[in-house]
């Protein structure tokens, strides 16, 4: 070693990650205040620095930098502050421990790295590892870290296979002696690592040629803050143009006589759509919801849901409780055909019209990225979608880590901004789940009165805009082609039974007569939600009904997406 043998260690990632509790968890003890359910605009950008005892009478020392939020704000006062690590650590650190939460990787993640990459320049990945917060998932999964790289995205794979492949995984909420054999398999692996680089660590010098290579480059974040602000000026007139066009479109829904679920809901179903970013445990809370695994789940960052899924419970009531899962539905790397086709799978499966939307956040995980979701679903379905979503936090379980309600979290002045107003849209809508949690019914019983409350508030009316309209009259005439189609079956198979009956049974024949028409219109919504769900045949012919309506909605949507990509 370098240094008198001290392990200089810098801890990167962005906000709600784990950074602070890995630094916790390496040092033995809470050095670092964890901010994963803090604003990061309130909180200063500050290199923090903690160093334990190794028993090798060496010091382990580690910097935990502030947490990078959204990639497109982030500024050059942040990234000076995270490079102060060099400084703090003289003559420079050892190791970047660059940290990722299990079942978060999206493209901010990615651009994360990008940036990280970017400011410190060509040697970075040379003395990187990436450390896997959440371990507990995979255990809660019965899976391996080895597993989970294998369903993750490429983009990742490349990222790790530049680090040299080296990773690890913890669960920062563990105990003695699970925590310790985490602890000890990440410290071997920065052994390891300090061994291959023979004990040189990055230096300042390496920082200049960084700088240097940076001045000749184009000015990445200065470019993406001006297209960030053009963004914002492209988005509100696309508001206003949407505001308009629902006036037009409640205007018009006035004289089509909205059902509601008092009148013709099939079966006295209560309809929920699940909407959120992949990973977020939208599949889980399904399961949870219809008390049993109708959805598949992953610790992967991608999404085990490819398409729109449906599942159905009965509950003690007597109502049915029909969820939708959606395979991150508003996915700004699908293209405008998936997109489409998933959609209109959507509005098939929840149809004549969800009673509630539920949009689904992880606690301590709120980006830009997770708010164009709400714009999507309202450039789509209009700004009376609204009154029906709720908002449902999974994680529950980090905020009983931290000894604080869901009221304290969401009370807490440092909430971000976008999270507030979020919030007031939807009326203050929101409740939490530990989906992991080995019973779960309390919450359950909580989000079902909550959803039960929304219907009330709604006057009864489950959520049909034009689009469900349109599509409900289209399957309404499959539905009695299906039933006269049946009826025919059934009255050809009671003129066979009737042919091989005596006269003196006559009584029999008239009981099957009476059994005509019992496949009722319900059986046949439900053979065509398992259609939708199962092929792409429905789905096609329910486009053409939408078509027209969809075009407008459709059209604003790309122009959104375009904004963001």
């Amino acid at each position: 070693m370098d240094d008198v043998g001290d392990i200089r260690l810098v801890i990167l990632g962005k906000i709600g990650a784990g950074k602070s509790s890995l630094g916790n968890s390496l040092l033995g003890r809470k050095e670092f205040k964890s901010t994963s359910l803090r604003s990061p605009n309130t909180l200063k950008p500050e290199c923090l620095r903690g160093s334990a005892p190794l028993t090798d009478r060496t010091k382990l020392v580690v910097v935990d930098t502030p947490g990078i939020t959204d990639t497109k704000t982030l500024t050059t006062e942040t990234f000076q502050e995270i490079a102060r690590c060099i400084e703090l650590l003289y003559p420079g650190p050892h190791i970047f421990l660059l940290v990722l939460k299990i079942g978060r990787f999206t493209q901010e993640e990615m651009d994360t790295i990008k940036h990280l990459k970017y400011w410190f320049g060509q040697d970075f990945m040379k003395y990187t590892v990436f450390i896997f917060t959440g371990k507990d998932s995979l255990d809660f999964d019965g899976s391996t870290i080895d597993q989970h790289l294998e369903n993750s995205p490429s983009e990742l794979k490349e990222l790790i296979r530049e680090a040299g492949g080296r990773v690890a995984a913890i669960n920062n909420r563990g105990h003695y002696p699970d925590l310790e054999v985490d602890v000890k398999t990440i410290m071997t692996l920065i052994t390891q690592t300090i061994q291959v680089n023979k004990g040189q660590c990055y230096t300042q010098q390496m920082y200049q040629q960084a700088v240097t290579v940076r001045g000749k480059q184009p000015r990445l974040m200065d470019d993406e803050q001006f297209n960030d602000e053009k963004d914002l000026r492209i988005r509100e007139t696309l508001k206003r143009y949407r505001r308009d066009e629902e006036e037009q479109r409640t205007r018009r829904s006035k004289d089509l006589h909205i059902e509601t679920m008092s009148s013709e809901s099939p079966n006295n179903e209560i309809r929920i759509v699940i909407l959120g970013k992949s990973g977020v445990g939208k599949s889980s809370l399904g399961n949870n919801l219809v008390q049993r695994r109708s959805f598949l789940t992953g610790s992967a960052g991608t999404s085990i849901t490819s398409i729109c899924q449906f599942a159905q419970v009965k509950r003690n009531d007597g109502s049915t409780l029909c969820v939708v899962d959606t395979p991150g539905l508003f996915d700004t790397r699908k293209s405008n055909q998936e997109t489409m086709t998933e959609i209109v799978r959507c509005i098939g499966l929840s149809s004549p019209g969800p009673h509630v939307f539920f949009f689904v956040l992880r606690i301590g995980r709120f980006t830009k990225e997770d708010l164009d979701t709400v714009d999507h679903l309202v450039a789509v379905f209009g700004e009376t979608v609204v009154r029906h979503v709720v908002v449902i936090f999974t994680g529950k379980d980090s905020l009983e880590h931290d000894e604080i309600t869901l009221s304290d979290y969401l009370n807490d002045k440092s909430i971000p901004r976008e999270l507030n107003l979020l919030l007031q849209r939807c009326h203050s809508r929101c409740a939490a789940i530990n989906n992991r949690a080995p019973d779960t019914q309390a919450d359950i019983d909580a989000i079902i009165n909550l959803v039960n409350k929304t219907i009330q508030e709604n006057g009864g009316n489950y959520y049909t805009g034009e689009i469900y309209l349109a599509a409900e009259e289209a399957l309404k005439e499959k539905m009695t082609s299906m039933d006269e189609e049946e009826r025919k079956k059934e009255r050809q198979h009671a003129e066979r039974e009737q042919k091989e009956m005596a006269e003196g049974k006559l009584q029999e024949t008239e009981k099957l007569k009476t059994g005509l028409g019992e496949n009722t219109n319900s059986d046949s919504r439900r053979i065509i939600r398992e259609l939708l769900a199962a092929s792409d045949e429905i789905v096609k012919s329910l486009f053409n009904a939408v078509r027209p309506i969809m075009a407008t909605a459709l059209d604003t949507l790309a122009q959104m997406r375009c904004t963001i990509s």
